[in-house]
């Protein structure tokens, strides 16, 4: 999961570098080939590792409370308020994202989206050095 970080975060930036390109009139030849937004996102929130070790320690903590508490049906409800909890949180910061452009402008986004990108290589090859070495987090 670690490299996908510096994956992803490779992408954006190989996209941002293609973006600032003067464009000829025809599409870029790996236009095709890139994920979009829609992908990156849905990627990014299934091969989350934060969101991993949540469900494994933490969730799995309070599904297993709940079920001995409650029963199967305190279980479902936690694993149902939890899921609420994710959404709202992922709404929020997509709403707020969506006004980037509006609030900072053109370049302004451009040097988020670069430190962004930035942050995840960084984050991610740290992953990767921490995980040959055998150091956990």
């Amino acid at each position: 999961m670690a490299s996908f970080l510096v994956w992803i975060g490779g992408a954006e930036l190989r996209s941002i570098r293609l973006e600032a390109r003067p464009s000829v009139g025809d599409p870029s030849p790996s236009a095709g080939g890139r994920l979009g937004p829609t992908a990156k996102g849905i990627a990014s929130v299934l091969l989350n590792p934060g969101a991993w070790v949540f469900f494994a320690a933490t969730a799995s903590a309070v599904m297993a409370k709940a079920t001995s508490d409650g029963g199967t049906g305190a279980a479902l409800a936690a694993a149902l308020a939890m899921a609420v909890g994710v959404s709202c949180s992922d709404l929020a910061f997509t709403v707020l994202g969506s006004g980037g452009r509006r609030l900072f402008g053109d370049g302004g986004l451009l040097w988020i989206r670069t430190g962004l990108a930035v942050l995840l290589v960084v984050i991610g090859a740290a992953f990767v050095v921490q995980g040959i070495g055998g150091r956990s987090p």
